[in-house]
């Protein structure tokens, strides 16, 4: 008699078990839907912040190309000749 129970038991246990581990599906996904989410929001803030400062920096340097011309020129040609030293030594 005493194994009857404990097999009833053991059944309840085992259902009991896999309702858990039902649960614990729909909690993880609900978790994985929130972080995409809030990665989205995240990339979102991160790409219209970036978007602001790139215009920001963009109209100092066409000020700074509008007012000092032969500087900016003698910049941009010290930089290519920087740059094509390190590319000629490889």
């Amino acid at each position: 008699m005493a194994s009857r129970t404990d097999s009833k038991d053991g059944k309840a246990d085992a259902s009991q078990f896999e309702d858990d581990i039902e649960q614990l599906k729909s909690d993880f996904k609900k978790l994985s839907e929130t972080i995409v989410g809030l990665g989205r929001d995240s990339v979102s803030t991160v790409q219209s912040e970036g978007a602001e400062r790139l215009g920001a920096w963009r109209g100092v340097i066409e000020g700074q190309v509008q007012e000092r011309p032969f500087l900016t020129l003698l910049g941009a040609f010290g930089l290519g000749l920087v740059v094509s030293r390190l590319i000629g030594r490889r």
